[in-house]
Protein backbone atom coordinates (compact mmCIF):
# COMPACT_ATOMS: atom_id res chain seq x y z
CA UNK A 1 0.00 0.00 0.00
CA UNK A 2 1.39 3.46 -1.06
CA UNK A 3 2.14 5.67 1.94
CA UNK A 4 2.75 9.54 2.42
CA UNK A 5 2.29 10.21 -1.40
CA UNK A 6 0.52 13.55 -2.39
CA UNK A 7 -0.98 13.80 0.80
CA UNK A 8 1.73 15.44 2.24
CA UNK A 9 2.82 17.57 -0.81
CA UNK A 10 2.47 21.13 0.47
CA UNK A 11 4.94 19.92 3.30
CA UNK A 12 8.12 22.02 3.47
CA UNK A 13 10.00 18.91 4.56
CA UNK A 14 10.98 15.59 3.59
CA UNK A 15 11.72 13.76 6.68
CA UNK A 16 12.51 9.51 6.43
CA UNK A 17 10.21 8.88 9.25
CA UNK A 18 10.79 5.51 11.29
CA UNK A 19 7.91 3.72 11.96
CA UNK A 20 7.80 5.14 16.15
CA UNK A 21 8.86 8.36 15.27
CA UNK A 22 5.87 10.51 15.24
CA UNK A 23 4.71 12.89 12.29
CA UNK A 24 2.72 15.42 13.84
CA UNK A 25 1.10 16.11 10.77
CA UNK A 26 -0.05 12.57 10.05
CA UNK A 27 -3.52 13.07 11.29
CA UNK A 28 -7.39 12.18 10.15
CA UNK A 29 -8.33 15.57 11.79
CA UNK A 30 -5.71 17.48 9.54
CA UNK A 31 -7.18 15.82 6.20
CA UNK A 32 -10.37 17.52 3.93
CA UNK A 33 -12.26 15.99 2.04
CA UNK A 34 -12.53 17.23 -1.78
CA UNK A 35 -14.58 19.86 -2.83
CA UNK A 36 -18.12 19.25 -4.53
CA UNK A 37 -17.62 21.94 -6.66
CA UNK A 38 -14.27 20.14 -7.89
CA UNK A 39 -16.25 17.14 -9.25
CA UNK A 40 -16.96 16.71 -12.46
CA UNK A 41 -20.47 14.81 -11.99
CA UNK A 42 -20.51 13.00 -15.50
CA UNK A 43 -17.10 11.93 -14.71
CA UNK A 44 -18.83 10.55 -11.54
CA UNK A 45 -21.22 8.38 -13.62
CA UNK A 46 -18.73 6.09 -15.35
CA UNK A 47 -15.89 5.54 -12.02
CA UNK A 48 -18.05 2.22 -10.86
CA UNK A 49 -18.69 -0.34 -13.19
CA UNK A 50 -21.08 -2.16 -11.21
CA UNK A 51 -23.26 0.60 -10.01
CA UNK A 52 -22.34 4.52 -10.44
CA UNK A 53 -21.00 6.53 -7.60
CA UNK A 54 -23.24 9.26 -6.57
CA UNK A 55 -21.57 12.92 -5.93
CA UNK A 56 -21.54 12.31 -1.82
CA UNK A 57 -20.16 8.78 -2.17
CA UNK A 58 -17.36 9.96 -4.30
CA UNK A 59 -16.38 12.21 -1.71
CA UNK A 60 -16.66 9.99 1.21
CA UNK A 61 -14.82 7.27 -0.90
CA UNK A 62 -11.94 10.07 -1.81
CA UNK A 63 -11.79 10.97 1.95
CA UNK A 64 -11.74 7.54 3.68
CA UNK A 65 -8.70 6.20 0.67
CA UNK A 66 -7.08 9.41 1.78
CA UNK A 67 -7.37 8.56 5.22
CA UNK A 68 -6.47 4.62 4.11
CA UNK A 69 -3.05 5.89 2.73
CA UNK A 70 -1.86 7.30 5.39
CA UNK A 71 -2.65 4.53 7.81
CA UNK A 72 -0.55 2.01 8.29
CA UNK A 73 -3.32 -0.49 9.63
CA UNK A 74 -6.88 -0.16 10.25
CA UNK A 75 -8.87 2.63 11.25
CA UNK A 76 -12.18 3.54 11.90
CA UNK A 77 -13.97 7.03 11.68
CA UNK A 78 -17.01 7.58 13.31
CA UNK A 79 -20.60 9.34 12.30
CA UNK A 80 -19.93 12.57 13.71
CA UNK A 81 -16.22 12.62 12.92
CA UNK A 82 -17.63 12.36 9.34
CA UNK A 83 -20.27 14.73 9.53
CA UNK A 84 -17.83 17.26 11.53
CA UNK A 85 -15.54 17.00 8.34
CA UNK A 86 -17.74 16.36 5.02
CA UNK A 87 -20.13 19.46 4.74
CA UNK A 88 -23.24 17.17 4.38
CA UNK A 89 -26.72 17.12 5.77
CA UNK A 90 -26.98 14.12 7.90
CA UNK A 91 -29.93 12.72 5.76
CA UNK A 92 -27.75 12.90 2.93
CA UNK A 93 -24.61 11.51 4.76
CA UNK A 94 -26.38 8.66 6.07
CA UNK A 95 -28.13 7.40 2.40
CA UNK A 96 -24.33 7.72 1.09
CA UNK A 97 -22.71 5.74 3.84
CA UNK A 98 -25.54 2.86 3.57
CA UNK A 99 -25.43 2.91 0.05
CA UNK A 100 -21.33 2.44 0.20
CA UNK A 101 -22.04 -0.42 2.71
CA UNK A 102 -24.44 -2.13 0.45
CA UNK A 103 -22.16 -2.03 -2.41
CA UNK A 104 -19.79 -3.42 -0.03
CA UNK A 105 -17.51 -0.64 -0.12
CA UNK A 106 -17.20 0.11 3.16
CA UNK A 107 -18.28 -1.51 6.62
CA UNK A 108 -19.40 -0.48 9.70
CA UNK A 109 -18.04 -1.41 13.48
CA UNK A 110 -18.83 -0.21 16.83
CA UNK A 111 -16.20 2.93 16.60
CA UNK A 112 -17.65 3.74 12.95
CA UNK A 113 -16.53 3.36 9.55
CA UNK A 114 -13.95 2.00 7.18
CA UNK A 115 -13.52 0.45 3.93
CA UNK A 116 -13.43 -2.57 2.86
CA UNK A 117 -10.80 -4.28 0.85
CA UNK A 118 -12.92 -3.58 -2.37
CA UNK A 119 -13.67 -0.03 -0.91
CA UNK A 120 -9.76 0.73 -0.39
CA UNK A 121 -8.62 -0.97 -3.69
CA UNK A 122 -11.32 1.28 -5.44
CA UNK A 123 -11.01 4.37 -3.27
CA UNK A 124 -6.95 4.29 -4.41
CA UNK A 125 -7.88 3.54 -7.80
CA UNK A 126 -9.81 6.63 -8.07
CA UNK A 127 -6.96 8.90 -6.37
CA UNK A 128 -4.54 8.23 -8.94
CA UNK A 129 -6.62 8.10 -11.78
CA UNK A 130 -8.16 11.69 -10.96
CA UNK A 131 -5.80 12.97 -8.09
CA UNK A 132 -6.81 14.96 -5.22
CA UNK A 133 -7.22 18.35 -3.74
CA UNK A 134 -4.48 19.66 -1.64
CA UNK A 135 -5.28 18.24 2.37
CA UNK A 136 -3.30 20.32 4.51
CA UNK A 137 -2.51 23.91 5.62
CA UNK A 138 0.48 25.23 4.31
CA UNK A 139 1.62 25.50 8.50
CA UNK A 140 0.46 23.15 11.07
CA UNK A 141 1.41 23.94 14.59
CA UNK A 142 1.67 20.49 16.95
CA UNK A 143 2.30 21.25 20.73
CA UNK A 144 3.47 17.21 21.90
CA UNK A 145 3.81 15.84 25.08
CA UNK A 146 6.07 12.38 25.65
CA UNK A 147 5.15 10.25 28.23
CA UNK A 148 5.41 6.67 29.81
CA UNK A 149 2.51 4.68 31.71
CA UNK A 150 4.32 3.44 34.77
CA UNK A 151 4.43 -0.38 36.37
CA UNK A 152 4.88 -3.53 34.50
CA UNK A 153 5.68 -3.95 30.88
CA UNK A 154 2.76 -3.52 28.35
CA UNK A 155 1.46 -5.88 26.14
CA UNK A 156 -0.61 -5.34 22.91
CA UNK A 157 -3.97 -6.68 24.86
CA UNK A 158 -2.74 -4.08 27.36
CA UNK A 159 -3.10 -0.80 25.08
CA UNK A 160 -5.90 -2.23 23.10
CA UNK A 161 -7.30 -2.22 26.14
CA UNK A 162 -6.71 1.08 27.09
CA UNK A 163 -7.46 2.13 23.51
CA UNK A 164 -10.99 0.82 23.94
CA UNK A 165 -11.70 2.33 27.29
CA UNK A 166 -10.74 6.29 25.51
CA UNK A 167 -12.32 5.40 22.20
CA UNK A 168 -15.66 7.42 21.52
CA UNK A 169 -15.05 9.67 25.11
CA UNK A 170 -15.20 13.72 24.89
CA UNK A 171 -12.91 15.85 26.31
CA UNK A 172 -14.22 19.65 26.94
CA UNK A 173 -14.38 20.83 23.09
CA UNK A 174 -13.01 17.97 21.72
CA UNK A 175 -15.23 15.23 20.21
CA UNK A 176 -13.87 11.79 19.17
CA UNK A 177 -13.46 11.21 15.79
CA UNK A 178 -11.18 7.88 14.70
CA UNK A 179 -9.14 5.21 15.93
CA UNK A 180 -6.93 2.88 14.31
CA UNK A 181 -4.00 0.23 14.97
CA UNK A 182 -1.04 -1.29 13.66
CA UNK A 183 0.47 -4.71 13.05
CA UNK A 184 2.95 -3.62 15.88
CA UNK A 185 0.34 -2.91 18.21
CA UNK A 186 0.24 0.94 18.51
CA UNK A 187 -2.67 2.56 18.73
CA UNK A 188 -4.39 6.03 17.41
CA UNK A 189 -7.48 7.71 19.05
CA UNK A 190 -8.11 11.20 17.65
CA UNK A 191 -10.83 14.22 18.43
CA UNK A 192 -11.40 17.07 16.60
CA UNK A 193 -12.62 20.46 18.28
CA UNK A 194 -16.33 21.67 18.11
CA UNK A 195 -15.39 23.84 15.49
CA UNK A 196 -13.24 21.71 13.73
CA UNK A 197 -10.06 24.01 14.14
CA UNK A 198 -8.28 22.00 16.54
CA UNK A 199 -6.98 18.06 16.27
CA UNK A 200 -6.14 16.10 19.02
CA UNK A 201 -4.07 12.60 19.15
CA UNK A 202 -3.25 9.99 21.53
CA UNK A 203 -0.47 7.27 20.86
CA UNK A 204 -0.88 4.71 22.78
CA UNK A 205 2.61 2.34 22.33
CA UNK A 206 4.92 1.20 21.35
CA UNK A 207 5.98 -0.30 24.90
CA UNK A 208 4.79 1.81 27.62
CA UNK A 209 5.31 4.53 25.70
CA UNK A 210 2.26 7.18 25.35
CA UNK A 211 1.95 10.53 23.28
CA UNK A 212 -0.60 13.40 23.12
CA UNK A 213 -0.07 16.02 19.84
CA UNK A 214 -2.07 19.18 19.63
CA UNK A 215 -2.67 20.14 16.25
CA UNK A 216 -3.65 23.49 14.35
CA UNK A 217 -3.33 25.85 12.17
CA UNK A 218 -2.98 28.20 14.71
CA UNK A 219 -0.93 28.27 18.01
CA UNK A 220 -4.07 29.63 20.17
CA UNK A 221 -4.43 28.12 23.32
CA UNK A 222 -2.77 24.80 21.87
CA UNK A 223 -0.79 24.88 25.24
CA UNK A 224 -4.08 24.64 27.37
CA UNK A 225 -5.24 22.18 24.90
CA UNK A 226 -2.60 19.83 25.49
CA UNK A 227 -2.88 20.19 28.96
CA UNK A 228 -6.27 19.54 29.52
CA UNK A 229 -6.27 16.12 26.93
CA UNK A 230 -3.19 15.06 29.27
CA UNK A 231 -5.32 15.03 32.54
CA UNK A 232 -8.14 13.73 31.12
CA UNK A 233 -6.71 11.32 29.25
CA UNK A 234 -4.33 9.86 32.44
CA UNK A 235 -7.25 9.83 34.69
CA UNK A 236 -8.60 7.16 32.10
CA UNK A 237 -5.81 5.10 32.11
CA UNK A 238 -4.84 5.09 35.91
CA UNK A 239 -8.38 3.82 36.32
CA UNK A 240 -8.08 1.18 33.78
CA UNK A 241 -4.65 0.20 34.74
CA UNK A 242 -4.15 1.00 38.17
CA UNK A 243 -0.87 2.72 36.77
CA UNK A 244 0.58 5.51 37.25
CA UNK A 245 1.22 8.30 34.49
CA UNK A 246 3.78 10.87 33.95
CA UNK A 247 4.82 13.21 31.35
CA UNK A 248 8.39 14.24 31.00
CA UNK A 249 8.97 16.16 27.42
CA UNK A 250 7.40 18.51 25.28
CA UNK A 251 8.28 18.93 21.68
CA UNK A 252 6.87 21.99 19.48
CA UNK A 253 6.27 21.21 15.72
CA UNK A 254 5.81 23.70 12.30
CA UNK A 255 4.73 21.08 10.04
CA UNK A 256 7.24 18.40 10.89
CA UNK A 257 10.09 20.15 11.38
CA UNK A 258 10.45 20.47 15.48
CA UNK A 259 11.45 24.02 16.53
CA UNK A 260 14.68 23.61 18.65
CA UNK A 261 14.20 26.79 20.38
CA UNK A 262 11.49 24.54 22.47
CA UNK A 263 14.07 21.64 23.24
CA UNK A 264 14.19 21.88 26.83
CA UNK A 265 12.45 18.69 28.68
CA UNK A 266 9.58 20.56 30.67
CA UNK A 267 7.43 18.17 32.88
CA UNK A 268 3.51 18.64 32.90
CA UNK A 269 1.89 16.27 34.88
CA UNK A 270 2.36 12.99 36.81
Amino acid sequence: MLKLTYLYKLSRFNLEMSPYQINPINSVTLINPISDRWINSQQIKTLYEEDQLTQEEYILLDYLGAIDEMKDGEFTISFQGLKRKIDLHQARLTKALKRLSEKDLITKTNNGYSLTSSGGMLAHELMKKFGRQSTLESEIHSYIARGNIKGFPMTTSDREKVANAISGKWFGEFRFIAKSDTEDGVFEIEWISTNGSVGAKLIIGPENDLTVIISSAKIINSEIDLQLMMERISVIIENVLDSSIQFEKRETYINRSRVVEDETPSVFAS
